[in-house]
């Protein structure tokens, strides 16, 4: 177990193949990985046949085919270097204008005050907003969609904010109908 938020969740990736090859064999049409860092992605590409879909490749892919500018969340400091990490491997560091971290504690999931959290999200994005950004890739699965509205803080912000978990639930789809046209 590891706190939301933390780099902790980087050593998460060697668990990725093992269970992604469990979830093959039980069956399982695709696997989604729970972190927006993408911890453990390419291993566990390697491992199966099955799509491996990482919310972070997926959600940053989409926002650099939407618009040219395009600015990111994290729920802490801690993650803002790996981060880059991610949007340099993925070369797309000219698209993005900041990683801004979410100020305010990172509570425990039973004690998440889902307002609070809208707050704190929308106050980095107004920072990514001041910076040139005109799309907000999120970080942080707990924030968007389990406590806070991707649509509720677009309007708030009048710029578009992408679903980390939708676009990862229509890729594995996509990619699980492609797979079963052959």
């Amino acid at each position: 177990m590891y706190a939301f938020g933390t780099k902790d969740a980087l050593t998460l990736g060697p668990l990725y193949p093992d269970r992604c090859a469990l979830a093959e064999r039980d069956g399982f049409d695709a696997v989604i990985i729970h972190c927006f860092i993408d911890p453990g992605l390419r291993a566990a590409r390697e491992r199966v046949r099955i799509p491996v879909v990482g919310p972070g490749e997926v959600t940053l892919r989409a926002g650099a085919s939407l618009n040219r500018k395009i600015g990111m969340v994290t729920p802490s400091n801690e993650t803002v270097d790996s981060h880059w990490e991610q949007v340099k491997d993925l070369d797309l560091e000219k698209r993005f204008v900041g990683i801004e971290p979410i100020e305010g504690p990172l509570a425990p999931f039973p004690q998440q005050d889902p307002r609070a959290m809208t707050e704190a999200l929308v106050a980095a994005g107004r920072k990514l907003i001041d910076k040139g950004a005109e799309l907000i890739c999120p970080s942080g699965l707990a924030y968007i969609p389990i406590r806070v509205s991707a649509v509720e803080v677009s309007r708030r912000l009048g710029i578009r904010v992408l679903d980390p978990a939708l676009l990862s639930v229509r890729t594995a789809e996509m990619l699980v109908s492609a797979l079963n046209h052959h």
